[in-house]
C-alpha cells in the first residue's frame, strides 16, 4: 500500500494519521477508511514501511512515528527523528516485527 499525495501536518503537536490511496499487491490484507491496515486472518505479521518527511520552515522539529493498534500506540514502536532547517528531508524505514492478531 502507498499514497501518491503530499500529506500535510496542519496542526503541530497533534496526531497525524498516514493514509493510503493505492494498493500494489494484497492477499488477505486491505486498507479500511484510508488508513487502517486490516488482516482477514489472524496470525503473526511483520509490518514494514517507509516514510519521507519534508520540512518547509526554519528551525528544528521533532517527529515521532508510532504504529497504532485499535487506536492506541503500540509500545516500543516509536521512532523519533529531528528535522533541522528549511527544506530538510528524511526518509525513514521502519519495521515492527512480530505483531500477533487474533
Amino acid at each position: 500500500f502507498y499514497d501518491t499525495t503530499t500529506q500535510v501536518n496542519s496542526v503541530a503537536d497533534a496526531d497525524n494519521i498516514i493514509t493510503f490511496n493505492t494498493t500494489a499487491e494484497a492477499f488477505n490484507v486491505s486498507i479500511v477508511s484510508g488508513s487502517r491496515i486490516t488482516f482477514a486472518k489472524g496470525g503473526t505479521y511483520n509490518i514494514q514501511f517507509s516514510a519521507q518527511f519534508d520540512k518547509t520552515d526554519a528551525g528544528n522539529d521533532d517527529v515521532d512515528v508510532w504504529l497504532a493498534y485499535t487506536g492506541s500506540n503500540v509500545p516500543w514502536s516509536n521512532t523519533q527523528i529531528t528535522l533541522a532547517g528549511n527544506n530538510a528531508k528524511y526518509v525513514g524505514i521502519y519495521a515492527v516485527k512480530k505483531l500477533i492478531f487474533y
